[in-house]
């Protein structure tokens, strides 16, 4: 039946084609589109299988003539039941007799046949299915052109989280910020305010109290936070080095420059943030340069002459009393103002105690992922922390909780972990007061800072680990003016 309609079909065939095939015989005709059609579809990457209305195969490819597990002359003209019966063809891996009810297409796939899928689409003569023609495609190869792309998606993957990692290890110090004092808080909820602006912000501060730390949040909450993060400390260079490291060179501008001369540090952070630290130190004769960038947004290189238009933000940052420095003529007043657009000074560590033991804790916790270990601070090194002056800020505290994880085995770092680094530490004290007085200035100290955080004496006793009436004794002597 499939050879007749194919011979019907030629019959149907337009002019001019139909007057040039009449003088064939139809037979030899016939013969010869079938032998094309036959080579046509063993071309083909898939396993062909044409069954007719009465549900028997009539036609298979080479494709699907090499799956076989029988021989393919076999299966022509069989029925598909009589074929399933005989167990060519599991029951359950039929995708062609539903379509024959259905009346539409028919997907599966065969999980027992290499993950090929199996599709049947039938061919409609008004509501009747004369044929239906079912194509196998072998999945192995698409799976492993899939494993190939899921590969090549997985090491992409990596390479951008590599490279988000890179770019976000010099941001990790921002998540460092640890805001427990009401002080912190404060300065925090303004940074995060004025971040979101392009204002030059002066950043105030001890050393060691987290400038740099604070100017790193700055940026992760601005909007340029996609852009490049660039820092300075001006002191840290020569000052023949720092103008061209600042505003870069042209070729041959002095002795030992590149022959292709240099951008400078402005021109790196353009659309980003530049950090400028220990500003102070920024010698006189580069402070016009410096105030050039904040009012005209352009730079020239060393050795150059043309103009280069540059979009930074600016943090400035210093330890020192700029006020003093203008007054004694080591900075100009004008670049002070362009640099005091938005001041923010942050506190000392021994004026956030609130801060101590969370910076301490979070320090600890730090050296735990980087040593692999599960060392804890104990609440007892809350006073002795609480009570230290911390000249050097958090930084000496950072330094001071890695000095004592390295130098104990025990996992509770404890007041007795401490205080021997703390002593040794603590500057001489020139009064000559006696050890009993220097003690008790201590504690007096202490128990005033503390006293606010408790409800009742008994409360703040049982936190000291004393009896009340110690504690009473102490109010009394040291004049505390009791609040209970």
């Amino acid at each position: 039946m499939f050879i007749y309609d194919i011979k019907e079909q030629l019959n149907n065939l337009p002019e001019p084609y139909k007057t040039q095939l009449s003088e064939t015989p139809d037979e030899i005709l016939f013969q010869a589109f079938c032998k094309e059609l036959q080579g046509i579809l063993d071309c083909i990457d898939a396993g062909i299988y044409i069954v007719d209305d009465t549900k028997s195969i009539v036609f298979i490819n080479k494709n699907a003539r090499e799956k076989l597990s029988t021989d393919p002359d076999f299966v022509i003209g069989k029925p598909l039941t009589d074929l399933v019966k005989m167990g060519v063809f599991p029951a359950e891996e039929i995708v062609t007799l539903p379509v024959f009810e259905t009346k539409k297409p028919n997907t599966i796939i065969r999980a027992s046949k290499n993950h090929a899928i199996a599709s049947a689409l039938p061919q409609l003569d008004g509501d009747r299915v004369v044929r239906v023609i079912e194509t196998d495609q072998v999945l192995n190869e698409l799976i492993d052109i899939k494993s190939t792309i899921e590969k090549e998606i997985e090491l992409n993957e990596k390479y951008r989280s590599e490279l988000e990692y890179f770019r976000n290890k010099e941001m990790a110090a921002a998540d460092e910020i640890i805001a427990e004092s009401p002080a912190m808080k404060k300065l925090l909820t303004g940074a995060a305010k004025v971040a979101a602006t392009d204002a030059t912000i002066l950043l105030l501060g001890e050393s060691g109290v987290g400038k740099e730390v604070m100017a790193k949040f700055i940026y992760k909450n601005s909007s340029r936070s996609d852009k490049p993060f660039i820092k300075l400390n001006c002191s840290a260079l020569p000052e023949n080095l720092l103008e061209s490291e600042l505003f870069g060179y042209e070729k041959g501008s002095f002795t030992g420059a590149s022959s292709k001369g240099k951008i400078g540090f402005f021109e790196l952070a353009d659309q980003g943030t530049l950090l400028l630290d220990e500003i102070d130190t920024l010698p006189l004769h580069l402070q016009p340069k410096l105030l050039r960038v904040l009012q005209e947004g352009e730079i020239i290189r060393v050795g150059g002459t043309k103009s280069i238009k540059v979009d930074v933000r600016l943090i400035a940052a210093t330890n020192a009393n700029l006020t003093r420095a203008v007054a004694e003529g080591r900075f100009r007043q004008d670049l002070y103002y362009r640099l005091n657009v938005i001041p923010l000074d942050i506190p000392p560590l021994r004026e956030r105690v609130a801060d101590i033991m969370p910076l301490a804790g979070h320090f600890i916790d730090k050296l735990n992922d980087k040593y692999h270990k599960y060392k804890h601070i104990n609440y007892t090194c809350g006073p002795v922390l609480s009570g230290y002056t911390w000249p050097g800020n958090v930084r000496q505290l950072e330094n001071l909780m890695e000095r004592v994880y390295l130098s104990t085995d025990a996992i509770f770092i404890t007041a007795a972990h401490l205080e021997p680094y703390l002593i040794e530490e603590m500057p001489l004290d020139p009064s000559g007061k006696s050890l009993k007085d220097i003690v008790g200035d201590y504690e007096k100290k202490y128990i005033e800072k503390v006293m606010g955080n408790y409800s009742s004496t008994q409360e703040l006793a049982n936190a000291l680990q004393i009896d009340k009436s110690t504690l009473t004794r102490k109010i009394a002597r040291y004049g505390i003016k009791n609040i209970y």
